[in-house]
């Protein structure tokens, strides 16, 4: 592991976990699956590609990853392509900025996670981001309520070290952040609310985990094991490192809280994270949990098929029969080409490519004279490979 010294410059630690990796039994390595996970679509705020990420995923063994980044959905298509190509069920979601009223108007935003259970969960995010980035496009942020007002279909994890309870409990006001679990569970529900753990090894680590898994049990809220991934592998460290700096205007030299203080936010196997929380009693239940809300997330964007448009039709055709009949009038009646005409309508009707028919009738080219709407609004299918 490497540790940040004062300055913020990586060094190495001493690890003292790696005798209890091997202690675990393989069922439960096994049952890990990241939930917390930005790509270099987080821009200056993690330090490894998608594709480097899913690599890592498969090279681990992993049957599933969350791609979570920093107030995107930008790179989803390419993780879900990714995930496909490595065999890996991708799970879509966001690290969100909120701006949560316990600090006051102006205050630093809170960082929490959202993940979408199913299609409409997924609608929901997109239209948050859209909203948030419409509003500030330079800082994006999403107001407490504006996040709870339609929690159907998310998921919510509470965040690493930028997430509201964290900061409350690192600033000793654990009765606020107790009241914030529980406005958590009124909006979303028991069910469909997580309190997040992190261990990066750092002095803090333990005693903070003890008290977030105390408030859980306070509010009758369960506990979920991220590594709050920021980059594929401890190599890449340096580079998150230096991306970090270009974010916040600061040389390597100089040191800034919001630097990582060491290597540790890297994509970790079960093993590794079963290490990180053997000694603790409830590290078995909070690895367990990710595997529990990854079963749960189903939204899939590329399906491998083409979904054709609904065509108004004359009583009595088909797709097909009407994409003939209009050759025939369009091909037909243009400089004597019937001979065109009829082979065009026979392979037409002889091969019609799925959905072909109802996407080339839409065309208005091909719209028979005196039809109401010139240029219909839906022009095509949504193709999905």
């Amino acid at each position: 592991m490497i540790e940040a010294d004062h300055h913020g410059v990586g060094q190495r630690a001493t690890d003292t976990t790696d005798d209890a990796q091997a202690s675990q039994p393989a069922g439960y390595q096994q049952d890990y699956v990241e939930l917390h996970a930005r790509s270099a679509f987080s821009f200056l705020r993690a330090g490894s590609g998608v594709e480097a990420l899913v690599a890592r995923a498969a090279q681990l063994g992993m049957s599933a990853l969350a791609l979570t980044d920093h107030m995107t959905l930008a790179g989803v298509v390419r993780f879900q392509a990714a995930c496909a190509s490595a065999r890996i069920r991708p799970i879509l979601g966001a690290e969100l900025a909120v701006a949560d009223p316990v600090f006051g108007a102006g205050a630093r935003p809170a960082q929490l996670v959202v993940l979408a259970r199913d299609a409409a969960g997924y609608a929901r995010l997109c239209q948050l981001l859209s909203e948030a980035n419409l509003r500030d496009p330079a800082a994006p942020i999403i107001p407490w309520a504006a996040l709870a007002a339609q929690p159907e279909g998310l998921f919510l994890l509470t965040g690493g070290h930028e997430g509201t309870l964290v900061r409350l409990l690192q600033a000793c006001r654990r009765q606020e952040a107790e009241e914030v679990a529980q406005r958590y569970a009124r909006a979303f529900g028991t069910e469909q609310v997580w309190v997040e753990l992190q261990h990066h090894r750092l002095p803090e680590s333990t005693g903070l985990l003890q008290q977030l898994v105390g408030l859980a049990e306070a509010v009758g809220l369960p506990c979920v094991a991220t590594n709050g991934v920021a980059h594929a592998t401890p190599e890449d460290y340096v580079l998150y490192d230096l991306l970090t700096c270009t974010r916040l205007r600061q040389t390597v030299d100089q040191p800034h809280r919001a630097r990582p203080r060491n290597d540790e936010a890297f994509l970790k196997s079960g093993a590794e994270m079963a290490a990180l929380f053997a000694g603790l009693p409830w590290g078995p239940a909070a690895l367990a949990a990710s595997q529990e809300i990854a079963a749960q997330c189903q939204v899939a964007l590329l399906q491998g098929v083409c979904t054709a448009p609904r065509v108004p039709l004359p009583a009595g055709q088909t797709p097909t029969t009407h994409l003939r009949r209009l050759l025939r009038q369009r091909l037909g009646g243009a400089g004597g080409h019937e001979s065109a005409a009829a082979a065009a309508g026979a392979r037409a009707g002889r091969h019609p490519p799925a959905g072909a028919g109802g996407v080339f009738s839409l065309c208005p080219r091909h719209r028979p004279a005196g039809a109401a709407e010139r240029h219909p609004r839906k022009r095509s299918g949504q193709c999905r490979q």
